[in-house]
């Protein structure tokens, strides 16, 4: 009798140990908002740039990795300001994505960034933006000798992921710190 009220006891430990794993992804917070209306606007930090492009991101917009985490929707903004002439250009770019919540942390670290002959990353100070964040340079070569460097923050924030991308000539991190800020915010 001793052994059989063990064996229920444990039982019991388990299946309260499974249900309160399910119920704590159940109450993980979803956002609320629409990926368009999370998109920065042009005011403050970007009120020298112009819109560019913005539409709404569709399945064939993205890559394989980001549809096996189960992909549900999201939009795309591109910013431009160009200076005393065309090469002087600087462009802002806005990625966001919605996926399921229990999926939302391996698409933050899915490790798709591996330096090559042509790109090369190399990781920045952690940017501390939403649940999880990672910043890092992108430079790229052509082969002639020239670069072109990009630097990128990305974050998640509840069942939200965001890209954000500058580069061009006057690029700038701190800037592109301070927009990721201000689009944390307008996740709810």
């Amino acid at each position: 009798m001793k052994k059989q009220l063990i064996i229920i006891g444990i039982i019991v430990l388990l299946i309260t140990v499974g249900i309160s794993g399910c119920n704590e992804q159940s109450e993980q917070q979803r956002s609320t908002r629409e990926p368009s209306d999370m998109v920065l606007t042009i005011s403050g930090l970007l009120s020298d740039y112009t819109i560019t492009e913005r539409v709404e991101r569709v399945e064939s917009d993205i890559n394989e990795v980001g549809l096996s985490f189960g992909w549900i929707k999201g939009y795309y903004i591109r910013f431009e300001r160009t200076g005393e002439n065309i090469n002087d250009t600087t462009i802002f770019e806005q990625y966001i994505s919605i996926y399921p919540i229990e999926n939302i942390l391996n698409v933050l670290h899915s490790g798709t960034r591996i330096s090559n002959e042509t790109i090369d990353y190399d990781d920045l100070s952690k940017p501390n933006i939403g649940d999880d964040s990672l910043g890092y340079r992108m430079t790229i070569k052509d082969g002639y000798g020239n670069e072109e460097r990009a630097y990128i923050i990305e974050f998640i924030k509840m069942d939200v992921y965001e890209q954000l991308a500058i580069f061009g000539n006057k690029i700038d991190y701190e800037l592109l710190e301070d927009l990721a800020k201000e689009a944390e915010k307008k996740i709810k």
